[in-house]
């Protein structure tokens, strides 16, 4: 009897030391065992975002939208997208001239001159689609109308100085013939030009979120829009008159928009405030 207690002792503690062993064992160095990480190491791979890594991928544009470029394209070969807010007359064909900034200042759509000009993007960027695009893409228009909100191009932003306009257009359109991009409007402000937001180098970090501190403290309204490093951002750039009328050559009045993540919809509400101290211009 005491031998057979011996031999079932035995056999337990065998088993004991198996399952030890079994809990000790060194992981596996086959790369199909092993649990992948993040590649953002500074990001919990756990809540880690979607749009991270699949941000560059194009949305398939509007049909209609891609037809209206496809037209002016044949008119223009410097064509190079259409730019619309909805509910607003800002809703237009885009020009580039690759050598500079001049050129559709006084120019039509169809190629006539103009006073009002048409909306044309910097000469520096390429916008082809979401991958191609710098970190700040330039839109510029003319707002002649002595800053009245009613007025042909650009003077139509100056209604972002109204709480309740903000509030009712928080995002804005860039459609190429590849991609269709939305920017979600994070500041809207005056500033004199030695706020250089169009040549700063914005693939240096330190810069680029300097760029977007900046615009938040001098923006009319305070918007709940989170803009990191490693965002792109739409800035829309037009003339003011609110600092000593047209004699004025340094004011300027600008909307920016942060290009929206894949995990965002352009219907999401956006909770805008009154900035009740923004940051004046100041003119040498």
């Amino acid at each position: 009897m005491n031998n057979r207690k011996r031999i079932l002792c035995l056999a337990l503690a065998a088993m004991m030391l198996f399952s030890f062993a079994a809990c000790s064992k060194k992981p596996s160095t086959n790369p199909d065992d092993v649990t992948p990480v993040s590649t953002y190491p500074f990001y919990n791979p756990l809540t880690e975002p979607a749009y991270i890594a699949d941000d560059n991928t194009p949305v398939e544009p509007d049909k209609t939208i891609v037809e209206k470029i496809k037209e002016y394209e044949q008119k223009s070969n410097e064509t190079v997208g259409w730019l619309r807010i909805p509910g607003t007359p800002i809703d237009d064909v885009v020009f580039q001239d690759p050598k500079g900034n001049e050129k559709y200042m006084r120019m039509d759509n169809n190629g006539k001159w103009a006073l009002e000009g048409c909306y044309f993007a910097d000469y520096r960027n390429t916008t082809k689609n979401r991958a191609s695009l710098g970190k700040n893409t330039i839109i510029y228009g003319h707002n002649l109308n002595d800053d009245k909100k009613n007025g042909l191009r650009f003077a139509q932003l100056m209604n972002y100085t109204d709480l309740e306009y903000a509030k009712a257009h928080p995002y804005v359109y860039f459609t190429t013939g590849e991609d269709e991009m939305v920017f979600k409007v994070f500041a809207t402000f005056y500033t004199e030009t030695g706020f250089d937001y169009i040549r700063t180098k914005f693939n240096d970090v330190t810069q680029f979120t300097d760029l977007v501190k900046e615009a938040r403290v001098r923006s009319e309204h305070n918007f709940d829009v989170n803009v990191t490093a490693s965002d792109k951002i739409l800035t829309l750039s037009t003339c003011t008159y609110k600092f000593g009328g047209v004699s004025n050559k340094q004011q300027r009045f600008v909307v920016m928009g942060r290009l929206l993540h894949t995990s965002e919809k352009d219907t999401d509400p956006v909770n805008v405030v009154k900035n009740p101290s923004p940051k004046a211009p100041t003119f040498k």
